[in-house]
C-alpha cells in the first residue's frame, strides 16, 4: 500500500502470535510477509538471541526489529476485581501469618514431563522425581497433559484453590517447555506465586518494555541456573533409565530454604504487586470507564508512541 511504502514499513506493526522461533510454520507467503517486513515492528510472546537457536541466524527477516509482550494469561482484569492476587501483600494484616497459613505448600510444579525440547523434558521429570520423595506440602506435584493448564485464575482469595494450583504455592517451579518461556510464568506471578525459571531467557529477558527494567524481573523470578543438572543428565550412558538427579534434589534443597525466609518472600512479592498489572491484559469484556491500573497492552501502546515522537 502508499503507506507501508511511504516509509518503508518503519512505521507498520507486525504481531507474531506464537514463539518467535516456530519457523515451521511459516510457508513460502508467510517468510515473503517477514521480508517485505524487514523493517516492521515485530511483537511476539518471546524473542531470542541467536546463540539460543542458531538456526535463526539464517533468518534474518525472522531476528530483525523483534520485541518480546507477554503472553495472555489466565488473568483479565476487571471491574469486578476487588482483591487481584498479585497484590494481596499490601492488604494491611495479610502478610506474613495468613500469607504462610494459605499458601501452606511451598514448592508446586504444574505441568507434565510431555515436551518435545529433551533438556526441558529432563527438567521435567526431574523435578516430579525429586518432589515424589519430599512431601506434598514442601513440594507439591500436579501433573496436567500437555497445553491443558488452563486454570482459572480467582479473583477472591479465600476461594483461590479451588480453581488455580499456583495460589496455593509460595514458589511454582517453571522449566521450559517446548520452549524455554511459558505462560505457566505469568499465571503463577499473577496468582502471586514467586515463579522459578531454570534459563534467563525464560523470563528475566523477556518483556523489557513491561518489567520496566531488568532489577525488577530479577527481584520478581527467581533464575535457577540449569547447567549442573543438564551436565548430570548428559553424563549418564544413553540407555540408561531415569533415575533420581542429586543436583535438582540439591536446588530443591535450596528453594525450601527461600520458601520459609520471609524478608526474601517480602521482596519479592512486593515487587510482583508493582509490576504485575502491566503484565496482563485488561478483560475486553469490561466496558467500565472507571479508572483501571495499566495494563500489558497500555504499556505497548505507551512504547510505540515513545518510538513514533522519537
Amino acid at each position: 500500500s502508499k503507506y507501508f511504502r511511504r516509509s518503508n514499513g518503519t512505521d507498520h506493526i507486525l504481531v507474531h502470535s506464537i514463539n518467535q522461533p516456530m519457523t515451521f510454520f511459516a510457508n513460502r507467503a508467510c517468510r515473503r510477509l517477514y521480508e517485505t517486513c524487514w523493517d516492521c515492528l515485530k511483537l511476539s510472546i518471546d524473542t531470542y538471541p541467536t546463540e539460543t537457536f542458531d538456526f535463526l541466524a539464517s533468518m534474518p527477516s525472522m531476528t530483525n526489529k523483534w520485541i518480546s509482550v507477554p503472553f495472555p494469561s489466565n488473568f483479565h482484569w476487571s471491574k469486578t476485581v476487588i482483591d487481584p492476587p498479585w497484590t494481596s501483600i499490601s492488604r494491611p494484616g495479610y502478610f506474613p501469618d495468613e500469607y504462610l497459613r494459605q499458601r501452606n505448600r511451598k514448592l508446586c510444579f504444574v505441568g507434565s514431563a510431555e515436551v518435545t525440547a529433551k533438556k526441558q523434558r529432563y527438567l521435567r521429570e526431574s523435578i516430579i522425581e525429586e518432589c515424589r520423595h519430599l512431601s506434598q506440602s514442601d513440594c507439591w506435584v500436579k501433573e496436567l497433559s500437555s497445553h491443558s493448564s488452563n486454570q482459572q485464575t480467582s479473583s477472591n482469595i479465600q476461594d483461590r484453590s479451588l480453581v488455580n494450583p499456583y495460589a496455593e504455592c509460595r514458589l511454582c517451579l517453571c522449566p521450559g517447555g517446548d520452549f524455554p518461556t511459558r505462560k505457566a510464568v505469568l499465571d503463577a506471578l499473577l496468582a502471586g506465586c514467586i515463579p522459578v525459571t531454570f534459563e534467563l531467557e525464560a523470563a528475566i529477558q523477556q518483556w523489557q518494555w513491561h518489567w520496566g527494567n531488568r532489577s525488577v524481573a530479577e527481584s520478581s523470578v527467581i533464575f535457577v541456573d540449569r547447567t549442573a543438572i543438564l551436565a548430570e543428565m548428559e553424563s549418564r550412558p544413553p540407555n540408561l533409565s531415569f533415575r533420581r538427579s542429586s543436583e535438582m534434589a540439591m536446588v530443591l534443597k535450596r528453594l525450601l530454604i527461600l520458601a520459609n525466609d520471609v524478608p526474601f518472600l517480602e521482596t519479592s512479592l512486593r515487587s510482583i504487586a508493582a509490576v504485575g498489572h502491566r503484565l496482563q491484559y485488561r478483560s475486553p469484556f469490561d466496558n467500565s470507564d472507571d479508572h483501571h491500573p495499566q495494563d500489558a497492552f497500555d504499556v505497548i501502546i505507551q512504547r510505540l508512541k515513545q518510538i513514533k515522537d522519537n
